[in-house]
C-alpha cells in the first residue's frame, strides 16, 4: 500500500467555516495519528523505511509524488495506460475540481488493466452548496469520466465514484 499525503491538513475545512486549527488537527498530530495506526495494523513504523513494511509512506504534494511514481513506473501521458502498479487507487485529497483531475489522471497511469479507482466526495457540492463548482470534486470527476468512458465501467456513482479500468486488447 502506498499513501501519499503532505499531512497539513485541508484548506477546504477553512473555506466552510470549520476551524481545525487546535492540537488535534495539527499536521504533526494528525501524521503521528497516521503512523500509530499504520504501526498498530502492520507492526511497522511507516517513515521508517523498512522494506518488509507493507505501507509505503510518500510525504508530499500528490502531483509531485504521483509524477515520480509514473516516471518509476515506465508510465506517461498517451502510453497504453495498463502498465501500472497499482491494483486500487483511492482519491481523496484536495477538494478543489483541478486537483483532483490531476490526482484522477496521473492515478490512472498508476492503475493496472482491471484495476479498481475510488473518487471520495463526489457530492461535496450537494454538502456544502455555497462552494463554486472549482471547489467541488464533482466537476473534475464528471470530466474525468467523459474522458476515458471508453477506458472504463462505472461500478458506483453515489457519494463515491468507483470505477474499474477495462482490459483493452489492441
Amino acid at each position: 500500500m502506498t499513501c501519499v499525503d503532505t499531512w497539513e491538513g485541508g484548506v477546504q475545512y477553512h473555506d466552510i467555516g470549520l476551524d481545525l486549527d487546535d492540537e488535534t488537527h495539527t499536521s504533526a498530530a494528525v501524521e503521528t495519528r497516521f503512523d500509530t495506526n499504520v504501526a498498530r495494523v502492520t507492526g511497522h513504523d511507516p517513515g521508517s523505511g523498512d522494506p518488509a513494511n507493507p505501507v509505503r509512506k510518500m510525504k508530499g504534494r500528490s502531483t509531485l509524488v504521483l509524477s515520480q511514481l509514473v516516471a518509476e513506473s515506465g508510465g506517461g501521458c498517451g502510453g497504453s495506460g495498463g502498465g501500472g502498479k497499482f491494483d486500487v487507487a483511492y482519491v481523496d485529497g484536495s477538494h478543489n475540481a483541478r486537483d483532483v483531475m490531476t490526482d484522477g489522471v496521473m492515478c490512472w497511469e498508476l492503475l493496472r488493466r482491471g484495476g479498481v479507482m475510488v473518487f471520495d466526495d463526489y457530492l461535496w457540492d450537494q454538502v456544502m452548496g455555497h462552494l463554486p463548482p472549482k471547489k467541488c470534486p464533482r466537476m473534475a470527476i464528471d470530466a474525468f469520466l467523459a474522458m476515458f468512458k471508453d477506458e472504463l465501467l462505472v461500478l458506483e456513482l453515489g457519494y463515491q465514484c468507483i470505477v474499474q479500468k477495462l482490459v483493452v486488447h489492441n
